[in-house]
């Protein structure tokens, strides 16, 4: 039971307090006259920064935390002094009696959590870190609440007139003992922490010992809170919004990345950051628009940060990201990894259209592979301009030199003299045939130091070194003999596409060697299909011209390849001998929300219908995609729907154990 008057508290509890000279509290209006002018900036505040609350910027929320808790503590005061006022029931009067200096105590604890971010550590993070001011905090709130029975803070007498109980002076050592932890923070990570943030604190802990000052000596818990609301006020208006921090996709921009990154360096802390790039995310956003791609991305960063405590994404540029966590065992780091894995195996949700989106990721381990502030900014800018292959998933390591180009450049010498290369298929399914008939060639390289290093990175720097040519003669000898020794025309595989480059295409005795090898290898010329680039198609040189030719002459189908992504004259269609046109996966992904898309999608089969001309579609990943290009009659469908790209003997497994789906039937 609570108490009903003073005479339920022990006398002798009452005669300590006269016979020290404690004072009987009379509550005057004056006694929420601070109060009352805290609301109202309160008000003002909210009013100005409406709408940027609950923005992930940690000092920035926390300010509105201590706001909420300071009209809790305006709003108990004022009760109590009403109730006190209009003499109602003595269980109100105690609970708001209790509540309030609770408030107070919880105010304190914001404010130490405030300054943790304004130096930039992870609140609670690590409990044990905040025992030192959550176990007095404690201690002294518990007081406060056994008070209505013990009077250990206060009491009341008959008239309401609050009593100082003998441990009051317990809540002023705390708010005395956490300035004192306040400043020892400041002091211990005064090297790592900046002009401004210093001034804060400086102006934070001088404010809430004055104001801890006047509480003490004129008995007016009300100044607290007016105190408070004014440290806040200088706080927003100083510090970034979350508007200025994070994009629209809830990820931090850039800059930010490269100071946390300094910051715990200078703190000589284990991090890692993995470099996440969403393939494909230009195309959603022609397709699906901006709006409903940032709600995905939001939904994927609220998956990513949610994995972990303390994990941070930020945006590197329209297709990467970064994922920031510390570590003390890398186990860690790799379970992360590979939830964000397992997650993006299934499907997100893009203005309620199921989509698949490929990524890759790369794993940099600082200080171990980049030992200073500088070597992590030459990563960022490797992993910002290079972009590896979808689904990779390896070890920024092997990237982290200054020499990392030539390493790889070393890697493309070795696989070339060695043969080192592993050639992929990717199935093509044949609506007519209801089956697969058909594959792209994709080559791979597997280094034994680096691992798995992309096309995206390695063709560019082969072309540039002279190394292609041989790379592109290993591919056509890797599929012919993969032809001719698993007799793929038996198992109802018409033919395989064969990648052609630019380079490749400018050799005069292309055509020839390349039908040489067929001859080897007893490949029929409707066995192979050339695919070439529309960027080399429009190349005006003699060699092109006399290669194309030579193949059609012997048989050998040619397709356009990507059409759709470069120039797409329409010309080469009628000037050059192509029978197959390969839409590139954007004009697909654009015609499922755009309808200008959809009209140029309709409208490059109905052509390509009148040219006599078969279509493949690259990059079917949904049944709906399926439906929509059976409806427009299309001939090939390729892409993650039937399989991803897998070695030769995956792909003879996979046609031999090939079952049609119930959406093809």
């Amino acid at each position: 039971m609570w108490p009903v008057d003073s005479s339920e508290i022990t006398k002798t509890h009452l005669s300590q307090c006269r016979d020290k000279g404690v004072k009987r509290m009379a509550i005057t209006y004056s006694d929420i006259s601070y109060d009352v002018v805290a609301l109202v900036l309160v008000a003002i505040l909210l009013l100005v920064y409406q709408g940027k609350k609950g923005g992930l910027v940690h000092a920035y929320n926390v300010c509105f935390w201590i706001m909420d808790m300071v009209v809790l503590t305006c709003i108990t005061h004022i009760g109590l002094y009403f109730s006190i006022i209009a003499k109602g029931s003595k269980i109100l009067i105690y609970s708001l009696a209790v509540i309030n200096p609770v408030c107070i105590i919880i105010l304190m604890g914001l404010f130490n959590a405030f300054i943790v971010y304004l130096i930039g550590e992870d609140f609670l993070v690590d409990f044990r870190h905040h025992l030192y001011v959550l176990a007095p905090s404690a201690i002294v709130a518990g007081l406060y609440i056994l008070s209505p029975w013990f009077g250990f803070m206060f009491s009341f007498d008959k008239k309401y007139n609050m009593i100082s109980g003998p441990f009051k002076p317990a809540v002023y050592v705390l708010a005395l003992y956490l300035a004192i932890c306040w400043m020892l923070v400041m002091l211990l990570y005064h090297k790592v922490t900046d002009k401004r943030t210093k001034l804060y604190i400086h102006v934070l802990v001088f404010n809430m010992i004055l104001a801890g000052a006047v509480s003490y000596i004129f008995n007016r818990n009300d100044v607290i809170p007016f105190a408070t609301v004014l440290v806040v006020m200088l706080v927003l208006y100083s510090l970034k919004s979350p508007e200025d921090v994070y994009d629209s996709s809830n990820a931090m921009h850039k800059s930010y990345l490269v100071e946390n990154a300094s910051l715990e360096y200078s703190r000589n802390r284990q991090f890692a950051t993995i470099f996440l790039t969403l393939h494909d995310l230009d195309i959603m956003n022609d397709s699906f628009g901006e709006i409903d791609v940032n709600s995905t991305l939001r939904s994927i960063n609220q998956f990513i940060t949610g994995i972990k405590r303390g994990i941070r994404v930020y945006r590197l540029d329209n297709l990467t990201f970064a994922i920031f966590l510390q570590y003390k065992k890398k186990d860690k780091v790799i379970k992360v990894r590979e939830s964000i894995m397992d997650r993006f195996l299934d499907e997100w949700r893009v203005d309620d259209v199921p989509v698949r989106i490929p990524i890759s990721m790369a794993t940099l381990y600082a200080p171990e592979d980049a030992e200073g502030i500088d070597d992590y900014k030459g990563m960022l800018r490797f992993f910002t301009a290079n972009k590896l292959e979808i689904g990779q998933n390896v070890e920024a390591a092997i990237y982290k030199r200054e020499d990392k180009e030539a390493e790889i450049l070393e890697a493309v010498r070795v696989a070339t003299k060695e043969h080192n290369f592993e050639v992929y298929y990717q199935p093509i399914y044949s609506t007519k045939d209801k089956s697969i008939v058909a594959a792209e060639a994709l080559i791979r390289l597997k280094d034994p130091k680096l691992g798995f290093i992309s096309p995206e990175i390695f063709i560019p720097l082969a072309e540039r070194e002279g190394y292609i040519l041989e790379i592109g003669r290993f591919v056509f000898v890797q599929v012919c003999d993969f032809i001719s020794k698993y007799k793929l025309a038996e198992k109802g595989i018409k033919y395989i596409e064969v990648n052609l480059s630019a380079i490749q295409c400018m050799q005069y005795e292309l055509a020839d060697e390349f039908m040489n090898i067929m001859k080897q290898y007893e490949i029929h010329p409707n066995q192979i299909n050339f695919e070439i680039t529309e960027t080399s198609a429009m190349t005006t040189n003699a060699a092109v011209s006399l290669n194309i030719n030579s193949f059609v002459d012997n048989g050998i189908d040619l397709s356009l390849d990507d059409y759709g992504t470069g120039y797409s004259n329409i010309s080469y269609l009628y000037h050059l001998p192509f029978s197959i046109i390969k839409i590139d996966k954007s004009i697909l992904w654009s015609a499922d929300k755009n309808a200008k898309a959809n009209i140029t999608l309709a409208n490059i089969f109905n052509m390509a219908k009148k040219l006599d001309m078969h279509i493949v579609v690259e990059g079917v990943e949904t049944e709906e995609q399926i439906k929509k290009l059976i409806s427009l009659k299309c001939d090939y469908f390729q892409g993650y729907y039937f399989s991803k790209p897998i070695p030769g003997e995956a792909f003879v497994k996979y046609i031999d154990e090939f079952v049609l789906p119930e959406v093809c039937m």
